[in-house]
């Protein structure tokens, strides 16, 4: 889909389950740049955030989270309707729960810009428990992997807490780099969903409201690497 040269604000999409760091990884992204984040209208089941310059002016990408990995029972959503969000048809008024798959009622975008789609899709999961993985979950990300590969939608994962899944790294931050511990998770990862280890990305979130030097470098090179995806999807597109 060609977009005459202008391209559109990078969307990348942050999914997992509640509590493995997508809303600390929006947060700490923004005190690693110096900025600021705005909220937009959306619901538990999918919100977009909007980061912002130190003057205020809205940066060239959104951050957008979801709650896709959990059972539908337990407050997730269907993987159909994940892949609605990847296609851009969900909109602020898109009722997960009440809608069923694929329903083009309230709030659904039938014919949406690319503006409207992912542009990245980062699977969020947390490093201490990555090895207790159900087989239940991962047939749901195997399910939402063939729909982004459907789409040519570039991959990630960010896997978060890495401080409590090795002392030393809760000790030094920059252990992170010598770590067994780390390694071992990132290629069990790797194994378990079928993605390159340069494609997974460790960081530690920020604890508190303010900025850490050896935080903000693990969580600025994962979002470079977030926007270069994003912007090679869009240029390959253009």
């Amino acid at each position: 889909m060609p977009t005459g040269g202008v391209l559109p604000k990078a969307r990348i999409l942050l999914i997992g389950q509640v509590g493995v760091g997508k809303s600390s990884f929006v947060q700490s992204a923004s005190l690693a740049l110096g900025s600021s984040y705005q909220t937009m209208p959306g619901s538990a089941q999918y919100k977009s955030h909007q980061v912002k310059d130190t003057d205020g002016t809205a940066l060239k990408f959104i951050l957008s989270e979801c709650r896709g990995l959990e059972p539908v029972g337990s407050g997730g959503i269907r993987t159909e309707d994940v892949a609605n969000i990847l296609k851009g048809h969900v909109g602020v008024s898109f009722q997960f729960k009440a809608l069923q798959p694929g329903h083009n009622g309230k709030g659904f975008k039938r014919n949406p810009l690319l503006a409207d789609k992912v542009h990245c899709l980062v699977y969020v999961l947390e490093a201490a428990t990555v090895g207790d993985i159900s087989q239940s979950l991962q047939k749901k990300i195997k399910a939402i992997q063939e729909q982004a590969d459907e789409l040519g939608i570039p991959e990630l994962v960010l896997l978060t807490k890495v401080d409590e899944a090795c002392p030393a790294v809760q000790e030094k931050v920059t252990e992170i780099y010598w770590s067994k511990s780390i390694s071992e998770k990132t290629q069990l990862v790797a194994e378990l969903l079928d993605i390159p280890i340069s494609h997974i990305l460790p960081v530690k979130n920020h604890p508190r409201s303010r900025s850490d030097p050896s935080i903000d470098i693990l969580v600025l090179t994962a979002l470079y690497r977030m926007l270069h995806s994003a912007d090679s999807f869009l240029e390959d597109l253009n």
